[in-house]
């Protein structure tokens, strides 16, 4: 049965106010208080939300000691539920770590856009990321509770679509585990009566993405300026994101203010432009790239990049002259001569890993048969069992191969190859 015109609006009211609710939650929590809900039972109580009351600094926040704090509210035999402050007592992580919150965020969601196509698989990242408490614990616990209800949100939806409750009850099970042990909040879509809220778990899972992706977008005092909106897109395109994510970092901007005409987004996204016809939106940005008839002048200097890139990099005398092979990905033709010509490659192969089962056996045997001199890994993009199989031929045919976490750009390539190869001398 399809919603109703009414219900409809009524869910994006209560959509807006659960962002808006969110935002605050973390302002809060960055000027040191958390907040919290305390349900009090009054029989034949007016239900109805009591303004704010402080905890003592240094009470105890357990529930006794707080409703102890707001008992003469509860004698008018008025309230159902306060929302009350306390210090945060947070998760374990140190102030310094959280002080780079912001930048680990925005570097940690393309991972969380692009989860692994087997459902096993994402099970498996979905698994470990709820278990790396430390890494939970940067964060504040506002944005924490929003990455657990994307974990929650997604794990559903692949139930829904026959993920084993074997390996998506842990999950869930570690969520409201942690949630309560921390208290870092109430936390959606833990409790078997559920539902999704937005009428799929998959449009709840990417409405959480998009608040997330608001919340990086901010400045440490919580300010969004189009000048650092910018630059995140500019980021997205510079590390070679595939398209979805350089369209996400642009609907982050749209969402804070910037235009689609602002000439510093037309010189961004001018490579972008079929990318974007393809869409069928954007229509004022695509016709301001258009207008701007600059798409010779932007090949120019995405030719020249590389040299400047690179130049007097000491890996050069491990990469030139290699025959390399990339797998996984989108493969972007104009990306893939950058990348060769930056590292000095004799050639770079990257196909497309739409089908991946064979394409993994095809780079296999290219390995066996001494036709490739390195392997470029893109994490992200491929599933785990390119470690089954691509790896096991490296081994044996002594051919070197790195693994890139995130994106496909050169620094990212770059920053790999000299984490996991010895410095030339």
């Amino acid at each position: 049965m399809e919603p109703s015109e009414i219900q409809v609006e009524i869910q994006n009211e209560l959509s807006d106010l659960l962002a808006r609710w969110t935002r605050l939650v973390a302002r809060a929590e960055e000027n040191g208080m958390r907040i919290g809900f305390l349900p009090i039972a009054v029989p034949g109580g007016i239900p109805r939300l009591e303004p704010p009351v402080a905890v003592a600094e240094g009470m105890p926040p357990s529930l006794p000691d707080e409703a102890s704090a707001v008992e003469p509210i509860a004698a008018r035999g008025e309230a159902s539920c306060v929302i009350v402050f306390y210090p945060d007592r947070g998760t374990g992580s140190s102030l310094v770590e959280r002080a780079g919150w912001h930048d680990a965020l925005r570097d940690g969601l393309p991972v969380l856009r692009h989860p692994p196509e087997a459902m096993e698989d994402e099970a498996s990242d979905l698994y470990e990321f709820v278990r790396d408490e430390r890494r939970l614990g940067m964060f504040p616990p506002g944005i924490q509770v929003l990455l657990l209800q994307y974990v929650v949100a997604r794990t559903r939806f692949r139930q829904a679509h026959g993920l084993d409750d074997r390996l998506a009850a842990p999950i869930i099970s570690s969520v409201g585990k942690y949630a309560a042990r921390t208290q870092i909040g109430y936390v959606y879509g833990a409790k078997r009566d559920h539902g999704p809220l937005g009428g799929t778990w998959k449009h709840d899972a990417q409405a959480y993405l998009n608040e997330l992706s608001d919340v990086a977008a901010e400045s440490a005092d919580g300010s969004v300026t189009p000048g650092r909106l910018i630059r995140l897109l500019e980021l997205s395109v510079e590390n070679a994101e595939p398209s979805e994510d350089v369209f996400d970092s642009l609907d982050v901007a749209i969402r804070g203010g910037v235009s689609q005409s602002d000439s510093r987004v037309v010189r961004i996204l001018e490579p972008f432009l079929s990318d974007l016809d393809a869409t069928g939106q954007y229509k004022t940005l695509r016709g301001a790239i258009r207008a701007a008839g600059r798409r010779s002048q932007a090949v120019a200097v995405i030719a020249e990049e590389p040299a400047s890139v690179l130049a007097g990099w000491p890996w050069l005398a491990f990469t030139s002259g290699k025959r390399a092979v990339m797998v996984g990905g989108d493969p972007r033709e104009p990306n893939r001569v950058r990348i060769q010509d930056a590292f000095g490659f004799a050639e770079l192969a990257w196909d497309p890993s739409a089908d991946r089962s064979n394409l993994l056996a095809q780079v296999r045997d290219r390995v066996a048969g001494g036709k490739v001199d390195l392997v470029i890994i893109l994490r992200r993009f491929i599933g785990h069992d390119v470690d089954n199989v691509v790896l096991p031929a490296c081994r044996a045919a002594s051919v070197p191969w790195v693994s890139v976490p995130t994106g496909y750009g050169i620094s990212r390539i770059r920053q790999e190859i000299e984490r996991m190869v010895a410095r030339p001398q």
